[in-house]
Order: C-alpha cells, then structure tokens, then sequence
C-alpha cells in the first residue's frame, strides 16, 4: 500500500468514527443537527475503505500482465535443444534455463520459472 493509499486509509476512517461518534449524539437527542448528513458519510467512508480493502486482495493477486504471463506459462512447451544431442543443451523455451540433468527425472515443469513442459517426442 502506499503513503497516499494509508493517509486516504486514515482520513476516511476519521470521517467513518465521527459519523458514527455523530450519529450517537443525535440518537441520545444531544445535538441539533441532520442525521442524514452523517449517515451519507458513514456510509461513503465505509464504501471507500471496502474498495480500498478490494484493492489490496487485487494487488495480492498480482498484476494482469503477471496474470497473462503465468498463464501463458500453463501452455506446454517443448524444451528447446541446442548443440548435438549428445553434447547438447537442452533449455526451457520460457527462461533459458538448462534442463538436460532434469529430463531423465520426468518432471512436468520448469523448476526455474514454471513453464509447463511437454517431453513428448
């Protein structure tokens, strides 16, 4: 979260407290003021902290470039060879990483960056 979002954060649930602080006051007859008034605010200051709560959980989740990648990451791949068979390199088409020691063990994905691999021939 940044500097603004937490001053942004602060400052409605200022606004929120008050509202409610108000709205008892005027339940108990104290001040002469519009109820109205402070139940729009209660209820603006508690929308706006929800989206900001929102924001957070997106955030958590990650960016939707970060979301297209990782499922692009999903799509099998074949590794990739370069060099001879024998003296070879056999790479990950997603992060260049050397496979050739993890093909014998079978292993579905890329453990460097996740990239689903297909082996067939």
């Amino acid at each position: 979260m940044t500097e603004e979002e937490t001053k942004a954060i602060k400052w409605l649930e200022n606004i929120r407290d008050n509202a409610v602080v108000t709205l008892d006051h005027i339940a108990k007859n104290e001040p002469n003021v519009s109820p109205l008034l402070y139940v729009g605010r209660k209820e603006k200051a508690e929308m706006l902290l929800k989206g900001f709560e929102e924001l957070e959980q997106y955030r958590a989740i990650g960016t939707i470039k970060e979301c297209r990648e990782a499922r692009e990451r999903l799509k099998e791949k074949k590794p990739e060879l370069y060099g001879g068979f024998e003296d070879g390199k056999l790479l990950c088409p997603n992060c260049e990483e050397d496979l050739a020691d993890l093909a014998e063990c079978g292993f579905n994905c890329c453990p460097y960056c996740g990239q689903k691999l297909d082996w067939s021939e």
